[in-house]
């Protein structure tokens, strides 16, 4: 089996949603991309969850306790799915409390799950593509938006962004990048070496205008501690 990836174009999860057989398994989609919890939490969800602006659950596989808020429009939506399919089932004597529920009214299974995507993948000729793709690709797309490798390694409670990036397939994309930018061409390499040369110039001329800022404000400050110490003394010696 191979690597499982993200899905990067949003084209191609738009096409995915409306691939699914059945509305649950939307919903499972929609939560597993939008807020990045593994299968394995999103299967152990609550029916008190509907109606609610967060969850809070304990990681299956840390262990840990974690509160994922929940956006206007995914509320609404397992709300809707409640109304519309959970509320007309009849649960398994032990899974009264489960969100998702599958034939005879047991907790729904993850090999269910991984039968769909893995249908549906099929259909739009996808590669690599399992129920950990709906978590990576949350990542990828919160990476995408927001720029900030330190907070999604805090979110996936990752050791290293190293990890993080490679987890959810920027490494992949930066080493494609080079492969398409890579030239044994002279002319290329030499434009590329002064565009490398301006942007370091660029960066060394905000940093000294950053400095002298800095510094400018300092002596500044220690002017205005002066003169108040001399007005001090002044008035000292006066009376």
């Amino acid at each position: 089996m191979g690597l499982v990836e993200p899905i990067r174009d949003i084209k191609i999860i738009q096409q995915l949603r409306q691939s699914f057989s059945h509305p649950i398994f939307v919903l499972i989609w929609d939560i597993g991309s939008k807020i990045g919890l593994r299968i394995s939490d999103i299967l152990a969800l609550p029916i008190s969850i509907v109606g609610k602006d967060e969850i809070t659950i304990r990681e299956i596989k840390t262990s840990k306790l974690k509160k994922f808020p929940i956006c206007s429009e995914l509320k609404s939506e397992i709300e809707n799915f409640y109304k519309t399919y959970r509320s007309k089932q009849k649960p398994f004597y032990n899974d009264e409390t489960a969100l998702f529920l599958g034939k005879y009214g047991k907790r729904l299974d993850r090999k269910n799950v991984y039968r769909e995507f893995k249908r549906v993948a099929n259909i739009l000729n996808l590669d690599n593509i399992g129920t950990h793709t709906m978590r990576k690709t949350f990542g990828y797309h919160h990476y995408k938006q927001y720029h900030d490798i330190v907070l999604l390694q805090t979110i996936f409670n990752h050791s290293s962004a190293r990890i993080t990036k490679r987890y959810i397939g920027i490494t992949q994309d930066e080493i494609t990048n080079s492969y398409k930018n890579f030239s044994l061409n002279s002319n290329k390499i030499k434009k590329q070496k002064i565009s490398d040369t301006n942007s370091l110039n660029e960066i060394i001329e905000n940093k000294i205008y950053e400095n002298n800022k800095i510094l400018i404000e300092t002596l500044e400050y220690m002017e205005k501690q002066i003169n108040k110490k001399l007005d001090k003394i002044i008035k000292e010696l006066c009376c």
